[in-house]
């Protein structure tokens, strides 16, 4: 029920009773004023009627048959009873009861009013007559001449009274409800007006408190309302900026914590989970809507389910690397930290981070690789120069011919170090994004063509048959002295590991929109296992063979790089014994002129 309701009915209520208590005592006073009136009115139609009687005694009319008619006659103009009585209380006549009925009559001397008429002169009374069973108002008068004296009664019945007062009550009742309704009416306008500004309030601090944008609210006055609606409107703006800034941090929270590429998981004091970023959603394989969920729902793993409950129940952290968390074989750093209140030891709550370590493992791994490959490859040489600086030590350099084989031992092995050092820092410079792409409009044709002119004089001995198959300029959008590194490197692995007489092609054209350089010899072939892996650093398809022709094993890592820096690809094709075929694609060229390009970090 709203206030105005409430307060229309209270006030309606008082009204009533109100009302109905002035009603009563209205009643009351208008019965006595009615009862006062009749009186009034019984004792001046007495005094007349006592006037007349004597004029009608002194005319000789004193038997009770000469005045029967006339008190009949008296009683009916008058509406009223009444009686003529002797001093001893015989009736001597009756309007209502006939001179037949007079005998009936007891005798009125006992009568208040006519005891006190006797005495005074005048008598009233109210009571039950005894002769006609009705309730009367009583007034006598003495009429002492002439003698002897006789007493004039008039009875007025209560009934008149009664009637009387009953239309003064049915108008009061008429007016009270009239008023009751005006009042009503007058009432609710006024109480309408008061209450709409607390209805607008109350309608205010509900929408608030939904969150949702409020109504104007009611004008500022002096009185209450206007105090009420002025702290309102205080607290609406108070909310409104609190709710914008934990919007604002919440939208914070969620961007750092959706950026975080560690998987954050929270469980509370129930096992149930409160937060789960996505990195954990992927890692954990869980659906959607994973909050509030057990969290032995999300977490399947026993190690991790392990962890959680350890750091709920002893409230201490945790630490330890996990393999196979999540649906792949990843390895992650699991770290279990209680949440506690301030002051207490209990946790309340858990929050689990997951540190994907995979890569970390892999580059591990890999550094250890390579450093094992490393050491693997400078070995060979430095034994063998190791060998022939003895073998000189200790008297061969005495013998020209045996110091001049054993030191281009020493020569061609220390060459292959350089090469091996030169290639490694070169490779190291790549992956780290230390070289500068200088990138201008290059005639692919011409390069090859010159490169591989200047590497054939190398393996004259192996009477090998070189094309160089080109329509015409093959432009491209490269690093001319990289590009030329690239060609260098896979021309000179096409004439070292071709077989006597064999041949190497270079050509080139276009291909969805890039520029296609293809080299082809007929050397030893790489077996189909071994495709996925020539990129690799100091992978050889035939090791033994290879460090007899001085390859360092990087040279196809350092082609894969600096191509993939061009936003180009390398692919190879090969059959074992059959040779192979490595296909160049890069960009054609963009715009005219030289631009420069910062190497990223490459992999």
């Amino acid at each position: 029920m709203k206030l105005r309701h409430r307060l229309l009915l209270s006030l309606l209520v008082v009204a009533a009773i109100g009302s109905l208590v002035a009603g009563a005592g209205a009643y009351w006073v208008v019965g006595n004023a009615v009862r006062a009136h009749y009186t009034a009115r019984l004792r001046d139609e007495a005094a007349l009627l006592g006037d007349r009687l004597q004029e009608l005694r002194a005319e000789g009319r004193r038997s009770p048959r000469a005045l029967q008619p006339i008190i009949e006659s008296w009683g009916a103009r008058l509406e009223a009873r009444v009686s003529l009585i002797d001093a001893q209380g015989v009736v001597l006549a009756d309007s209502r009861m006939g001179l037949e009925g007079l005998p009936l009559l007891e005798n009125h001397a006992g009568r208040p009013e006519v005891i006190a008429a006797l005495a005074t002169g005048w008598g009233e009374a109210h009571r039950l007559s005894a002769s006609t069973g009705e309730s009367y108002f009583y007034l006598a008068r003495l009429v002492s001449e002439p003698a002897p004296p006789v007493i004039l009664r008039l009875a007025l019945p209560e009934r008149a009274v009664t009637l009387a007062r009953l239309e003064y009550l049915g108008s009061s009742i008429g007016l009270f409800f009239v008023s009751l309704l005006a009042f009503t009416l007058l009432a609710y306008l006024g109480i309408r007006r008061l209450s709409r500004p607390v209805e607008k309030l109350a309608d205010a601090a509900e929408r608030i408190a939904r969150g949702e944008k409020p109504a104007p609210l009611p004008a500022t006055t002096a009185d209450e309302v206007g105090r009420l609606a002025d702290a309102v409107g205080r607290l609406r703006d108070a909310l409104a900026a609190r709710r914008s800034e934990m919007h604002r941090r919440q939208d914070l929270f969620d961007s750092v914590i959706g950026g975080v590429r560690e998987g954050v998981l929270v469980i509370d004091a129930r096992r149930r989970v409160r937060l789960v970023n996505a990195t954990a959603q992927t890692i954990c394989t869980v659906g959607e809507q994973p909050a509030g969920r057990l969290f032995t729902e999300v977490v399947r793993h026993p190690d991790l389910v392990e962890m959680i409950e350890q750091a709920l129940e002893r409230g201490e952290e945790s630490r330890r690397s996990l393999r196979s968390l999540g649906a792949t074989a990843s390895c992650y750093e699991v770290t279990c930290l209680p949440l506690r209140r301030s002051g207490s030891r209990k946790a309340i709550g858990v929050v689990a981070l997951l540190f994907d370590t995979t890569r970390l493992e892999a580059l591990e791994a890999t550094r250890q690789r390579f450093i094992g490959d490393l050491s693997h490859e400078l070995k060979t040489p430095l034994t063998s120069i190791r060998a022939a600086a003895t073998t000189l030590l200790e008297g061969a350099m005495n013998d020209p011919q045996a110091a001049r084989r054993f030191l281009e031992t020493i020569e061609r092995h220390a060459e292959r170090m350089a090469d091996l050092v030169s290639d490694l820092s070169d490779l190291s410079r790549i992956e780290t994004g230390a070289i500068t792409l200088e990138l201008e409009t290059v005639d692919a044709a011409a390069l090859a063509e010159e490169v591989a002119t200047s590497l054939l004089p190398r393996y004259q001995d192996k009477e090998l048959e070189l094309q160089v198959d080109f329509d015409g300029p093959l432009e491209v959008q490269a690093d001319r002295r990289r590009l030329e590194q690239v060609l260098v490197n896979l021309l000179d692995n096409a004439m070292k590991f071709n077989r006597q007489g064999g041949r190497v092609r270079i050509s080139g054209g276009r291909r969805e929109g890039r520029v296609t350089i293809t080299i082809e010899d007929t050397g030893l072939g790489i077996a189909a296992e071994d495709l996925g892996r020539v990129f690799q650093r100091f992978f050889r398809a035939d090791p033994s063979r290879s460090q007899e022709k001085g390859s360092t094993g990087l040279g196809l890592a350092i082609v894969r790089h600096l191509i993939k820096l061009h936003g180009g690809s390398v692919e190879v094709d090969s059959e074992l014994g059959q040779g192979s075929t490595f296909t160049v694609a890069l960009q054609e060229p963009a715009v005219p002129g030289p631009t420069v390009a910062k190497a990223d970090r490459a992999g």
